[in-house]
């Protein structure tokens, strides 16, 4: 009888925690920068545009000076934590490029996350941001991410958001957030009764 009971106590606490469990309550991602599903969550661009170099399709500057991608995520309570991966790339064959990878809770005050620069005459220089949300955005209810392309003069490819290879597709940019988390009334009830029967029984039991 007492392994009896032991079994249903932790069969109760199992269900108990595997209600107050879940992934992440809001997921989003993309590969290829250009598909729709990539359009989804762009508040704004300026002089940006998508792009193709063989396998490859980027956000680059759409003319000389800065391109920049805004991407605006409204949720409807607070954040508690979460998950961020946004790529950047940086090539100094023409000179020196930078990126810019900034974050705000309203849109207009600006954080920078990361600072990326490729001097002139280095291959490549990668400028990704891939970890915990910041804890800026504890207990907000609003992601504002900035993506800042300051390509090598004319050579508006030397400085990219989002690359994509084709020929081996992966992530590009990602996002998962956890709300404030309260706890399920009704798994809170049923451990709560589930509890009181067990202690019911095992006096029964062991009287």
């Amino acid at each position: 009888m007492k392994r009896l009971v032991m079994y249903v106590f932790v069969v109760l606490i199992s269900f108990f925690f595997a209600q107050m469990s879940y992934g992440y309550d809001f997921f989003y991602s993309y590969t290829d920068p250009s598909a729709p599903d990539a359009q989804t969550y762009i508040a704004s661009t300026i002089n940006a545009e998508t792009a193709t170099a063989s396998s490859f399709v980027f956000w680059e500057a759409a003319s000389r000076g800065t391109g920049t991608i805004t991407f605006h995520f409204e949720f409807p309570e607070a954040i508690a934590d979460g998950d961020l991966y946004m790529r950047t790339d940086a090539f100094g064959w023409a000179g020196e490029a930078r990126t810019f990878i900034d974050i705000s809770t309203d849109g207009a005050n600006w954080i920078n996350l990361v600072e990326n620069i490729c001097p002139g005459g280095t291959s490549w220089t990668p400028g990704n941001y891939n970890g915990a949300l910041p804890d800026l955005f504890n207990g907000e209810s609003d992601i504002w991410l900035r993506a800042r392309l300051q390509p090598a003069g004319w050579a508006v490819n030397t400085a990219e958001l989002s690359r994509y290879d084709g020929n081996n597709p992966t992530e590009t940019f990602r996002l998962g957030v956890n709300y404030a988390a309260v706890p399920v009334p009704g798994a809170v009830y049923l451990l709560g009764t589930g509890l009181i029967a067990l202690a019911g029984l095992r006096k029964k039991l062991f009287r």
